[in-house]
């Protein structure tokens, strides 16, 4: 149905956002941070978006969409970048206050360095592939710059928090790509990915969501630190 993508985005953001005023957390406290944070998140995200529905790396069934598109892309795939990092980040503020310790941090440059030889050497391997050399390509970079560059002491949260995240991201994702309806509100160009998938899901994704998550984050950190 036409609510399809809408109610999905509807549905990531209804818990958070019900949850941000619960006051142990007062998540709504740290909006001035997260807005920006956002914002400038997006404007890479819909960039990158836009260009590769364009030119058919990926594409949306009108189906399932409410018929209004801003370049080129619908009004949902919009919303998605505001609502999947708000939930993101929700899932990170709460794990930073209920784990008072860092249980990542130690091991968090020699997680680091795993994901890149990892993203460097699928990037190699699949040259050409447009989604797959752009997503852990850039995972590499963002990763590395944190991890090497900018040392940001936040970065064994951060992955503590990705890793809870790929709860959500599975349905979420299993969702738009296909699985519970009968077309993929979401779907892909094979020749332009890995070509591997965990059931609907392209394994490529997994890469992009990380990047989204990591950018968000690290404006996130770096907002709040300039307002302290």
């Amino acid at each position: 149905m036409m609510w399809t993508y809408l109610l999905i985005n509807v549905l990531t953001l209804a818990g958070p956002m019900a949850r941000s005023f619960e006051p142990r957390i007062a998540y709504w406290r740290k909006w001035r941070a997260l807005f920006p944070a956002i914002a400038l998140t997006l404007v890479f995200f819909i960039a990158w978006d836009s260009t590769f529905t364009q030119i058919g790396v990926w594409g949306f069934t009108p189906g399932y969409l409410l018929k209004f598109n801003i370049l080129h892309l619908p009004i949902e795939e919009w919303l998605f970048f505001i609502t999947i990092p708000y939930a993101c980040l929700f899932i990170y503020e709460v794990l930073n206050y209920f784990l008072h310790r860092d249980w990542v941090g130690q091991a968090a440059i020699w997680i680091a360095s795993a994901i890149m030889v990892l993203g460097a050497v699928v990037t190699v391997i699949y040259w050409g592939h447009l989604y797959t050399v752009t997503a852990f390509g850039l995972m590499v970079l963002l990763v590395g710059l944190h991890a090497f560059w900018w040392k940001s002491p936040w970065l064994g949260r951060f992955f503590l928090a990705y890793l809870v995240s790929l709860i959500p991201f599975v349905i979420v994702n299993g969702i738009l790509t296909g699985a519970v309806t009968a077309q993929p509100v979401v779907w892909y160009n094979d020749a332009e990915n890995l070509g591997l998938r965990l059931v609907t899901i392209p394994l490529d994704d997994f890469a992009y969501g990380l990047d989204l998550m990591l950018m968000n984050v690290g404006l996130y950190e770096w907002f709040k630190g300039r307002m302290r």
